[in-house]
């Protein structure tokens, strides 16, 4: 009788420890979902940002382009009449307008560069987050 009681109690104290682990296993990996599910809430943030700023920097690219077009129209006028004093300021501010472009030129570069890592790291995530579904899916289905 006193074997049974303490196999009895043996048998529960392993199913007590066994489902200890199993939770433990399920609180880290809630944790680890919710740490991918913030940083990705994160990049996301990060991207729409940087893509808010891209739109920005290409409206004023336009616009600079567009003065650079009439300066140089103007300057074309200006060399026409044969009006030194106009076609020197006009050249200089199409000097400048040529500067504020490559300027926001390099400027997108640079975020088109951020937006492709943030990408890929979103990717990298997603990536990583299925193969963990694929491998609980598979693990499930080999105990049964």
């Amino acid at each position: 009788m006193i074997r049974a009681v303490q196999k009895s109690k043996s048998v529960y104290n392993q199913e007590q420890l066994s489902l200890k682990s199993l939770a433990d296993r399920e609180k880290k990996q809630s944790d680890k979902h919710e740490h991918t599910n913030e940083e990705m809430k994160k990049l996301i943030g990060r991207e729409n940002q940087l893509l808010s700023t891209q739109k920005g920097l290409h409206d004023k690219q336009k616009k600079a382009q567009l003065l650079v077009g009439e300066g140089r129209q103007q300057l074309d006028n200006a060399l026409k009449q044969a009006d030194i004093i106009d076609a020197q300021t006009v050249n200089a501010l199409i000097g400048a307008g040529d500067e504020q472009v490559k300027l926001i030129s390099d400027e997108l570069f640079k975020i088109t560069d951020e937006l492709l890592k943030i990408q890929n790291k979103r990717k990298n995530v997603l990536s990583h987050v299925q193969n963990k579904k694929q491998k609980m899916t598979t693990t499930a289905n080999d105990r049964f």
